[in-house]
């Protein structure tokens, strides 16, 4: 079913945002994972069962949910990270120096970690306002193909077909 293999997926993604404070490795180790899964699913599909189910869907279908679960998992995994790293580790010690040693050096390592957070935070919306939700390659790829159709197909055609071209503007 590939509403699971997007899930595993997006597990994966998970594992690597989230726990890569504490193993640096998680990101490789889940690419690899990730990578010998989409073979799988790539054989089990290709092979096997030689096209996924159909179901009729408007615009992408689950690919919005999903979406919004990836984002969700950005956003957490950097409170995630800031809390890890500020109360497991001693990353922090070298930035704080004497005051990490304190009587109030916990408090000071969770403050550093709340602003490092919370300027992560904003760089990651930055970059999500700043970067366009499409590509202008893609919009003009849409839009050379939309302009394709219409002539290929002429005016008469735009009450049935077009309107399925026009999606593909929508979509991207």
């Amino acid at each position: 079913d590939p509403f699971f293999d997007c899930a595993r997926l997006c597990l994966h993604f998970g594992y690597a945002c989230t726990f890569g404070v504490a193993w640096p490795l998680a990101p490789l180790a889940s690419l690899v994972s990730a990578a010998v899964e989409v073979r799988c699913a790539a054989f089990r599909l290709c092979a096997r069962c030689q096209r996924p189910v159909g179901v009729q869907a408007n615009g992408l279908g689950a690919g919005d949910a999903w979406a919004v679960v990836l984002e969700f998992v950005a956003w957490s995994s950097c409170l995630l990270n800031c809390g890890m790293m500020a109360v497991a580790t001693r990353q922090l010690d070298p930035w704080l120096g004497k005051a990490a040693a304190g009587p109030r050096g916990e408090f000071k390592k969770l403050l550093a970690a709340v602003v490092a957070e919370h300027c992560l935070l904003g760089a990651k919306w930055c970059v999500a306002a700043l970067a366009p939700a499409t590509p202008e390659l893609l919009e003009d790829d849409a839009r050379a193909i939309h302009a394709e159709f219409r002539r290929k197909y002429g005016a008469g055609a735009d009450a049935a077909g077009a309107r399925a071209a026009g999606d593909v503007l929508e979509a991207f």
